[in-house]
C-alpha cells in the first residue's frame, strides 16, 4: 500500500502489533498521511531517516545515527536536533532563526512505543500549529499541548487505531497478504 513516496510492506504492517517497534515504513507513512489531511504547506514533517542523515551528514558516526530520532524527542542531545535543523533551514522558503527550542516531551512508559510516540508528538504539535499564530513569542506554547495530549494510554490508542486503519484499508484494496493475524483488534482492548 502506498501513499505520496512512502509505502508499506508487509513487514512494516506486522510492526504494529505491540511490543514491536514501529519500523520507519510506517512512520513515513503515517507521516505522508499527516501532511495530506494537513493541507499545510507551512508545516515540514521530516521522516526518521532523513533526519538521521541530515542531523549526522557531516559528522557520521554510527551510534550518532542510531540515537538520533529518540535524542531529537527527549532533548538530551540537543546537538543533533541544532545540526538537523541547519540543514534544512536553506531548504524553506522563510526559515525560523535561532536554535532549536529544548522543552519537556512525554516518556516512554515501555522499550518499544518510541516511533509511536514521535508519531504522537508530531501529530499534537501539528494540531497546535494549525489553531495557533505562527509568532517566535507562541512557539514554546505547544510543550503544554504535547504534555497533555500524548500519554502511553493515547499513544497505545493510536497504535490500535492505526493497525485497525490500515488494515481496513487493505481489505478495501483486496490485499489480505499485508494484513497480520497477530494485529490486536478492537475486542482485545482492556
Amino acid at each position: 500500500m502506498s501513499h505520496r513516496d512512502a509505502t508499506l510492506f508487509s513487514s512494516d504492517v506486522a510492526s504494529l502489533a505491540a511490543p514491536n517497534f514501529l519500523l520507519d515504513g510506517v512512520i513515513n507513512f503515517v507521516m505522508a498521511h499527516m501532511t495530506t489531511k494537513l493541507g499545510d504547506e507551512s508545516l515540514l514533517l521530516v521522516s526518521p531517516s532523513v533526519a538521521s542523515l541530515l542531523a549526522n551528514l557531516q559528522d557520521y558516526e554510527p551510534e550518532a545515527v542510531a540515537d538520533t530520532a529518540q535524542a531529537l524527542m527527549d532533548g538530551a542531545n540537543l546537538p543533533a536536533a541544532t545540526r538537523l535543523a541547519d540543514a534544512l533551514r536553506p531548504l524553506l522558503p522563510a526559515p525560523p532563526q535561532g536554535p532549536p527550542i529544548s522543552g519537556p516531551t512525554p516518556q516512554l512508559s515501555n522499550g518499544y512505543d518510541c516511533g509511536v510516540y514521535l508519531l504522537a508528538v508530531a501529530l499534537a504539535i501539528c494540531r497546535w500549529w494549525k489553531k495557533h499564530p505562527r509568532t517566535e513569542e507562541a512557539a514554546p506554547c505547544w510543550f503544554e499541548s504535547v504534555m497533555d495530549e500524548v500519554s502511553a494510554e493515547s499513544v497505545a490508542a493510536m497504535r490500535l487505531n492505526l493497525a485497525q486503519e490500515i488494515n481496513l484499508e487493505l481489505i478495501k484494496q483486496g490485499d489480505t497478504t499485508s494484513s497480520s493475524s497477530s494485529w490486536p483488534s478492537s475486542s482485545s482492548r482492556q
